[in-house]
């Protein structure tokens, strides 16, 4: 059995997700460990680097068959979650240089992770749909 470019992409993007679901899992329930922050983060970052490569998977393949980039609606909202996944990971890293108050911070924070985690679980639907035709 030979594994197609897209099961490659739907692995890596599955796996980005299931990252990001642990670092917030670690962020709300592993506080008061020490090692919950620099796990978090690490675990974030690792989900993001995945997610760019399942991007760059995508791309690649979309241009190996001649296809249109950005065409679909799971295109549009894979990209935005990407995006808001960078942008979760830059707040996460310049807390300090924001100069934004705690619970600011937390707040933006907080919500741009909710939304990415979001967004990627529906452009997850929305590839199946494009895989499988519903």
């Amino acid at each position: 059995m030979q594994i197609e470019l897209w099961q490659v992409h739907a692995g890596t993007m599955t796996t980005a997700i299931a990252l990001f679901i642990i670092a917030v899992v670690i962020a709300r329930f592993m506080r008061q460990r020490r090692w919950w922050l620099r796990v978090h983060r690490a675990i974030s970052t690792l989900g993001a680097a995945v997610g760019v490569g399942g991007f760059a998977v995508a791309f690649y393949m979309v241009s190996l068959g001649g296809g249109v980039h950005f065409f679909y609606p799971h295109t549009w909202v894979g990209a935005a979650s990407l995006i808001l996944a960078v942008m979760t990971a830059a707040t996460g890293y310049g807390r300090a240089r924001l100069g934004l108050p705690r619970e600011r911070y937390l707040l933006v924070h907080r919500l741009l992770a909710l939304f990415t985690i979001i967004l990627m679980a529906i452009a997850i639907v929305l590839g199946l749909g494009l895989v499988y035709g519903f």
